[in-house]
């Protein structure tokens, strides 16, 4: 059990960090104030009144349900929940959610 503790926050910084790539030619760049965070790696930002699914570009974090799933909505919640952030856009996926890098307010990159 303590095993399991000492590698909860290393495996938390693996879900969240990706190796920066820079940010591709075509990427349109939004402001927008999250509402609710999914998971890891999904979350809603307000949109012209309205919720849009935003899929951060890159990372593919544990699901709800899955083994430490709960600890990546809490750690991405933390960051981003009700702030104004800066969306990189970068095209949809298949489920037609919003592929983008998610800049904070301070200018740190969510993904990193």
């Amino acid at each position: 059990m303590k095993l399991l503790a000492v590698f909860i926050p290393t495996i938390l910084a693996c879900i969240l960090h990706v190796v920066s790539i820079g940010t591709p030619s075509f990427a349109t760049e939004v402001t927008h104030r999250v509402v609710s965070v999914l998971d890891g790696d999904t979350l809603e930002v307000l949109h012209n009144q309205h919720p849009e699914r935003i899929r951060l570009g890159g990372i593919d974090s544990h699901e709800k349900g899955q083994a430490f799933g709960n600890r990546a909505k809490q750690a991405a919640s933390k960051l981003v929940f009700r702030k104004e952030v800066t969306l990189l856009t970068h095209g949809h996926d298949k489920y037609k959610r919003t592929l983008a890098d998610v800049l904070l307010p301070d200018g740190m990159n969510l993904k990193q």
